[in-house]
């Protein structure tokens, strides 16, 4: 197991962070360290924003990556920073999402906003991003998939992807 003790500045924390091991335990941390590691975390995936819009899509995901591993090592000590750090985790996942999209990798889409929902089921931009996907990864399906007799695109949750993919 690599064990990453209590960290004193968010730049020694990424540092520390390998995205290679399999075995990564997590990190309570108090909000004040919580809050800079979340300022890197936003630091990196803004830099992979700006790859991303300039369709440098190999270096945008790399970037994601990276500020995924800050946002799943890192466990907050109340439930409110718990909050801030999936909502976080939520976001860097649609952009990897996003990335996988616009490379094709449809299947890996599918599991990054499958990732999301795990998090938050209702969360629109990850059913909509993962309805416009998951057609593509099943190329059996020609047709939006709530077409199909699958009683899960007939839940309350999935209306606001059935709207907006009709638009």
């Amino acid at each position: 197991f690599l064990i990453i003790g209590i960290f004193a500045h968010a730049p020694a924390f990424i540092s520390n962070v390998f995205a290679n091991e399999e075995h990564i335990q997590k990190v309570r941390v108090p909000t004040e360290q919580l809050v800079s590691a979340l300022n890197e975390h936003l630091e990196v995936r803004r830099k992979g924003n700006d790859l991303y819009q300039a369709k440098r899509f190999a270096e945008a995901l790399q970037q994601y990556r990276r500020a995924l591993s800050v946002v799943e090592l890192v466990v907050g000590l109340s439930g409110e920073d718990q909050k801030e750090v999936d909502t976080n985790r939520i976001a860097v996942q649609l952009n990897i999402a996003a990335v996988h999209i616009a490379r094709q990798d449809f299947g890996q889409a599918v599991e990054a906003c499958d990732k999301a929902l795990a998090l938050k089921p209702d969360n629109v931009k990850a059913l909509l991003r993962r309805a416009k996907a998951l057609p593509c990864s099943a190329p059996s399906s020609p047709q939006p998939p709530w077409t199909s007799s699958s009683t899960t695109w007939r839940s309350p949750a999935w209306r606001p992807v059935r709207r907006a993919w009709a638009r």
